[in-house]
């Protein structure tokens, strides 16, 4: 080989480094690791949901709607639990019944963060 020919294969395997290692950075700069991008979560709202359906207090609540419904009685109430609001990484959780008249009676509002579950 000729020092040219050796010359030539230095310059297209630095060229080749060069390519991979921009590319590399490329990928990385548009889409890092452990981005702290706001919509990014762990828990869905359905997740926090479910999360408050367990507590303590929201399951005794709820089986009295089941004790209601089992006993045959007409009421026109329903509980309801649902996500108001998503912020900074918190769920706001309501959980009321529903009344006569389209109105409602709240039992508690719960917050839960959606990269640890817990609940405040």
């Amino acid at each position: 080989m000729t020092k040219r020919t050796k010359r030539n294969i230095i310059v297209a395997i630095a060229l080749i480094i060069i390519f991979i290692v921009s590319v590399s950075f490329l990928s990385y700069v548009q889409s890092p690791p452990n981005s702290n991008d706001e919509n990014q979560t762990t828990i869905s709202d359905e997740q926090a949901v479910e999360i408050v359906k367990n507590l303590p207090d929201v399951k005794a609540w709820l089986d009295v709607f089941d004790k209601i419904k089992a006993s045959n009685l007409i009421v026109n109430s329903e509980p309801v639990i649902e996500v108001s609001n998503y912020e900074d990484g918190i769920y706001t959780v309501h959980v009321y019944r529903t009344t006569e008249g389209g109105g409602f009676s709240e039992f508690n509002t719960y917050e839960v963060n959606s990269e640890t579950g817990e609940v405040y």
